[in-house]
């Protein structure tokens, strides 16, 4: 089972004849197995809820291929078609991975006050990850934004610093445990040479609504 990175060296899989790839579908090998969770029905649903709270969502990533980030990406800007809204260069607003954290909210700050500036309140904003997220709502505390009255909030993961913001974030949940149960399943048929059902198998998500929409 690989995760994590979107090419592999051929010396680095040739001893391995059963090969599940977690989460991330990788570009350069073939006769691999996927589960993974479906990040474009995600992002399609955390848009949706931003739209429907009345505001014109941008998105706020890291730079990033992977392909849960595509995806993510593209369930967005397919959200935003299917609502008539049109894509500008506040749709989408990508941060360096590379930045330390005051960079970071340094940058966040600047695009906040664009959007106030530019877009009416409420301000909606998908984040692709909750520590991105969490990030975006002390951003926002700190010129004096309220949450979720002026912005609202929704980040992806669930992880457990969703629980721990104040507001608490609504969120993308992934299914971690039907995720490890069909990777397994997959990886034993694999090994025993069985006949599989599925080889490519996409995990639903769902919405937790919390306090930051």
């Amino acid at each position: 089972m690989i995760s994590g990175s979107q090419t592999f060296e051929s010396n680095q899989i040739s001893e391995f004849r059963h090969i599940v790839c977690i989460d991330r579908e990788p570009a350069n090998i073939q006769n691999y197995c996927y589960v993974g969770s479906d990040h474009y029905s995600g992002a399609k649903i955390a848009t949706q809820a931003l739209i429907d709270k009345g505001t014109f969502p941008s998105l706020f990533m890291y730079e990033s291929d992977s392909s849960p980030i595509k995806e993510r990406i593209k369930g967005f800007e397919d959200t935003l078609t299917d609502n008539f809204l049109k894509k500008d260069d506040l749709s989408v607003i990508a941060f360096k991975q590379t930045l330390d954290i005051d960079k970071i909210r340094f940058k966040i700050r600047k695009y906040l006050r664009y959007l106030i500036e530019r877009r009416q309140e409420p301000f909606g904003i998908f984040a692709t990850s909750d520590a991105l997220a969490a990030d975006i709502l002390l951003a926002a505390k700190s010129i004096n934004l309220n949450v979720p009255d002026d912005v609202k909030i929704v980040g992806f993961d669930d992880a457990p610093i969703a629980k721990y913001c104040s507001p608490e974030l609504t969120t993308i949940s992934q299914d971690i445990q039907s995720i490890s149960e069909k990777t397994v399943e997959i990886l034993i048929n694999s090994i025993q040479d069985e006949p599989m059902q599925e080889k490519y198998k996409k995990v639903g998500v769902k919405l937790i609504t919390r306090g930051t929409l």
